[in-house]
């Protein structure tokens, strides 16, 4: 367990020293100079430096899961060392992804999926979906028409909407 401890630290360690470093390159940026553009020739110089990281964040499926997990809940409660506050989800009746599709949505919860195209088993190729209370805010009404037998369903916005 000592190993697990370690190893999250270190992880939560190396993921704020990049994130105060991207910071710090956007602070430090020429004003004519767009951050997304900067960001884009930080992907290419690590491209050159790092090529087995950037394959793996841009090319398997375990990452791009992990990214949609992390979308799914980012606006979700969180306690004070910023990890997802089991109770609190529960409380406001926000549940994990789903195995299966129920045979009704319950009331007061919506069914959503994030922005990977549905596919016909949950889990696949980065698909997931869940229950949660309607917010207009982190859902957008989708007609993909995935799941027609429950009525509307919702979607997280992807990235190009955000």
């Amino acid at each position: 367990m000592d190993d697990v401890k370690r190893t999250l630290q270190i992880v939560k360690r190396t993921a704020e020293s990049l994130s105060s470093a991207i910071d710090q390159m956007v602070g430090d940026l020429p004003e004519e100079t767009s951050p997304q553009r900067a960001l884009e020739l930080v992907i290419a110089e690590l491209t050159t430096l790092q090529p087995w990281f950037l394959e793996l964040i841009f090319e398997d499926h375990l990452f791009k899961e992990a990214y949609e997990a992390a979308r799914a809940y980012a606006g979700s409660p969180r306690d004070a060392l910023g990890q997802p506050n089991p109770e609190l989800i529960e409380a406001l009746g926000i549940s994990q992804y789903l195995a299966n599709l129920p045979n009704t949505v319950p009331a007061g919860s919506v069914l959503v999926h994030n922005h990977v195209s549905p596919q016909p088993v949950l889990g696949s190729d980065g698909f997931r979906a869940w229950l949660e209370p309607p917010d207009a805010t982190r859902q957008v009404v989708c007609d993909c028409s995935w799941a027609p037998d429950l009525g509307t369903h919702y979607r997280v916005p992807g990235p190009s909407q955000l």
